[in-house]
């Protein structure tokens, strides 16, 4: 069948499925406020805590409002559908809004399982209610089966104009990485969001060449004390409005040490951050040292601009494309630089076009 779909319902299947999400006490049918106060209360709360987890820029369109009633006064049913990242269970996540609606007087009453086998794709439909007749909230979580791309920008901070231009009229999801302290840093991790660009920082770290001295306002190098690695990471992570995560510029010779990553690490666990290893080095331990730590994490997979000629690029992103095809996700990393930007978009539209590729925020493949 094109379209197979699982219908998990009533309150015995759903018991048994979520026991800790069904309520020890059935919420009263009547309010102390207007029904439209409770719904809009509800609403402003779950999505507080989903942009607290990093999920309220996965939205996938936009939010449906209608209206219905509850004892004859009219409140607005909210329905929200967002993508759902590798680190986040349907279960684990809905025990967390859970908490959210229960502080309310409301709950999750049911979950819905819909399996569309023709677009490789999962969504579970979670309805939240203050009672049977009044439910104001539905938020929707599609899991997608595709393989999926994560396009990082590294080096961003230099330039802004065309260049910001260009990644505007990518039209997916796409991460840029901020160097603290460079000349447009502050402002594009302030505009980037804004257009939809997922932002991290790019924290500049000694590798094999050596670094003119005062060449980065922060900068971490081999010989340093803990003390002064935490300093200097917050003060890079701080000078990175919005940053929701963390990689490598250059590095090689610290991302190889294990003590200096467990303290990049430390700070980022504190932040709730993720960390993206480079690879700028065969020999790094950065990933290792995340899951370690119980810090979310990825790596990158495929440099796409080593050379800036198209017929380069073109060719690193097919290999890209290939990886993403045969272990389901692939991140590549290119440069914040015109030539390289303007043939990624036009790859980018290809490829959407041709494929059934998905493209996601660094967020969305970190585990």
């Amino acid at each position: 069948m094109i379209l197979l779909m699982g219908i998990i319902g009533g309150v015995g299947i759903y018991a048994l499925l979520f026991p800790k999400l069904v309520p020890r006490v059935v919420p009263q049918p009547y309010f102390a406020i207007h029904p439209t106060r409770a719904s809009i209360q509800l609403l402003n709360r779950l999505n507080q805590r989903l942009a607290k987890i990093q999920m309220l820029d996965l939205l996938v369109r936009s939010v449906k409002i209608q209206t219905r009633k509850f004892h004859e006064k009219s409140f607005p049913h909210y329905q929200e559908e967002f993508r759902l990242p590798r680190s986040w269970t349907v279960v684990r996540l809905v025990r967390q809004l859970n908490q959210v609606a229960q502080a309310l007087g409301a709950h999750a009453s049911s979950i819905r399982r819909e399996v569309i086998s023709a677009r490789r794709t999962t969504r579970y439909w979670v309805s939240f209610e203050y009672a049977s007749n009044m439910i104001p909230i539905q938020l929707i979580f599609r899991k997608n089966h595709q393989p999926e791309i994560c396009l990082i920008i590294d080096d961003a901070g230099y330039q802004a104009g065309s260049n910001l231009a260009m990644i505007e009229r990518f039209h997916v999801p796409v991460t840029v990485a901020i160097i603290p302290g460079t000349p447009f840093s502050t402002y594009l991790a302030q505009v980037l969001p804004l257009q939809g660009i997922q932002v991290i920082c790019h924290m500049p770290m000694q590798g094999i060449d050596p670094v003119p001295t005062g060449a980065y306002a922060y900068y971490i190098h081999r010989g340093m004390t803990a003390h002064q690695i935490r300093y200097e990471l917050i003060q890079g992570i701080q000078a990175v409005p919005n940053c929701v995560g963390l990689n490598n510029h250059m590095g090689s010779v610290i991302t190889s040490d294990a003590n200096a990553m467990r303290i990049i690490c430390q700070v980022l666990k504190s932040r709730h951050l993720f960390y993206i290893d480079s690879l700028t080095s065969p020999n790094s331990v950065g990933k290792k040292i995340a899951r370690q730590m119980h810090v979310l994490c990825a790596r990158r997979d495929v440099f796409l601009d080593d050379v800036r000629k198209p017929a380069y690029i073109q060719h690193q992103f097919q290999l890209l494309v290939q990886e993403s095809e045969s272990q389901g996700r692939a991140v590549g990393i290119a440069h914040f630089h015109w030539i390289v930007l303007n043939e990624l978009r036009k790859l980018i539209h290809q490829t959407v076009r041709k494929s059934n590729i998905q493209f996601v925020y660094a967020s969305e493949i970190v585990k």
